[in-house]
């Protein structure tokens, strides 16, 4: 057993601290090169310096290398509007959310409508799934539901489901607010052949919020 000389017990607190900084600033130059987003790295760097103890071991479970799929992403849309750059491609077709994301809307030229570029059912939209009868976690995570958005999903996913669509047949639904701050919604609506990928039935409603859901 080793004894230490309680006089000593201060500077080994001292260099344990010393250590203990040192690391976490080593995890903060990697958080700031490896971390997807600002605002993750921001919640990284101060978590790291302001309680490194616990911030540690949570950063190599779960900050370390598991988003290294955005990095390779985010280098392969690089690649993408360098070949635009050099004129290697005419245009490229890319998610506008990723750009606004990446701050790189300078790059975009133009927006492709619902109308005219119906997208896939739900497309874009983020969900949370609990336990059937879950009352108190439903309860909590209540502040995160947006009624716009989960009316839009609901009814393009019956749309979805009353055209009998699946995985083999391109279905295109997008529902969405007709005039800002109204209560009238829009559907688009296009279904299209698998083998030419042309449009067979494109479509479109609009009506009443409350139309809708009492309609279907």
């Amino acid at each position: 057993m080793v004894f230490v000389d309680p006089q000593f017990l201060p500077m080994l607190s001292l260099l344990a601290w010393l250590a203990l900084e040192i690391i976490g600033l080593l995890h903060v130059l990697h958080a700031l090169m490896h971390v997807r987003t600002a605002q993750g790295t921001i919640a990284w760097v101060i978590s790291l310096l302001t309680f490194p103890y616990l911030a540690i071991p949570l950063y190599w479970v779960v900050g370390r290398s598991r988003f290294t799929g955005y990095v390779h992403g985010r280098r392969a849309g690089d690649r993408r509007l360098r070949k635009l750059a050099e004129g290697q491609v005419d245009a490229i077709l890319l998610a506008a959310a990723g750009l606004d994301r990446l701050g790189r809307t300078d790059w975009i030229r133009e927006r492709l409508d619902p109308e005219d570029f119906c997208p896939a059912a739900g497309q874009g939209s983020l969900g949370i799934e609990i336990r059937k009868g879950d009352k108190a976690t439903r309860d909590a995570i209540a502040f995160l539901d947006h009624v716009d958005t989960r009316f839009a999903v609901t009814a393009e996913r019956a749309a979805l489901a009353a055209l009998g669509g699946g995985c083999q047949v391109p279905i295109g639904i997008h529902c969405r607010t007709a005039v800002a701050g109204s209560d009238q919604v829009e559907i688009f609506g296009v279904v299209a052949s698998p083998t030419t990928i042309t449009a067979l039935t494109p479509a479109h409603a609009a009506g009443a919020f409350d139309g809708f859901v009492t309609g279907g």
